[in-house]
Parts: structure tokens; sequence; C-alpha cells
């Protein structure tokens, strides 16, 4: 299934669901968003060329989704920071795809896991020459929703690219800590 059909599917979810949304229950429409820091790693790679960078920055998260039960949420969303390079120019490194978490109990205070698959996007100026790539990616997470709505999290992304008829790759892992409020 691409994303396309999975985003399909999920706008016919919204659809379905309840007109009384954000009623305090992790069912129906869900969307979240949240701020944090990241930790990146980018390596390139060209012939027998291997350089690598690595950057802390601000990470940005976004999500909707739908709640099946007050276990499980099914979302489309992503998951992304800038990354310096050592100068003035900035890249980004971004996760967009289908996700889901499975909170352990039924109310706040719950731990949960949460996953993602889709693409990453490496993207930006670099000192010599234009990075912008894209593969498959996945993250996968642990959480603690400290409150209703409001939950921290940690996560880990990967993300690797052959750039089409040349002997180079891109690739990007990130650790990302963020906080972030759903509404429900």
């Amino acid at each position: 299934m691409n994303i396309a059909s999975s985003i399909l599917i999920m706008l016919s979810l919204f659809a379905a669901s309840s007109a009384q949304a954000f009623d305090g229950k992790r069912t129906g429409l869900q969307i979240g968003l949240g701020v944090g820091m990241s930790s990146t790693v980018v390596d390139y790679a060209s012939g027998d060329t291997v350089a690598g960078i690595q950057s802390n920055n601000i990470a940005t998260s976004a999500q909707i989704g739908f709640g099946l039960n007050e276990y499980l949420s099914i979302h489309v969303g992503g998951i992304g920071a800038s990354v310096n390079n050592g100068g003035d120019t900035q890249n980004f490194s971004t996760i967009v795809g289908v996700g889901a978490t499975w909170y352990l109990a039924r109310s706040a205070a719950s731990l949960y896991v949460t996953g993602l698959y889709g693409k990453g996007f490496l993207g930006g100026p670099d000192d010599e020459r234009t990075i912008d790539t894209s593969a498959p990616a996945w993250m996968i997470g642990a959480g603690y929703e400290l409150s209703s709505h409001l939950q921290v999290q940690a996560s880990y992304a990967n993300s690797g690219s052959t750039i089409e008829g040349q002997e180079s790759s891109n690739d990007f892992r990130a650790t990302y800590f963020t906080a972030k409020y759903v509404f429900y």
C-alpha cells in the first residue's frame, strides 16, 4: 500500500468519525504538534570519499490521526530538524509517513510506544553541491502521556538512499526528544 492510499483511508476515517471531536477521549480525530531537540548524524559517501556531519538542533513534529479505541491510534505525520553543517548553511532532515501509537493504559498517565514508516528527506544547500534526496525511512519511539493531551517522547529515526546513476549515498540517523500536545 502506498502513502497516497494510506492518506485516503485516513481521510475516510476522519469523515466517518463522530462530530464530537476533541471530547477528551483518545477515540476519534487527533491532531498533535510537538517541539524539542534532535541529534542528527548525516553521512555522505561518493566513490571513495566519506564525510559526515553531526548536529544538535531544534526538532518539530506534526501529526493528524484517528483513535481507533483508547489504546490504539493511527496517523499520518512527520518529524524533522535542521542540520547545521559547520558554516552558515542549513540542511534539513525530515521523515514523513504513516504511523501508529499504542498506549499501555486506558487514560493518562500512560506509557506508549509509537512508530512511523514512510519517506526520509534530506535537503538544502551543501558547501560543494545541492543535496536533495529521498528514501524509505522509519522512526520508532516511546513516550509518556503526563496528563491528558501532554506527552513527552524519545524517538530514533533512520533513512538512507543511493543517488541514482552515481556511486553516491546520503543517509541520516536522528534521535529526537520532544514534548507534544495532542488534541483529542
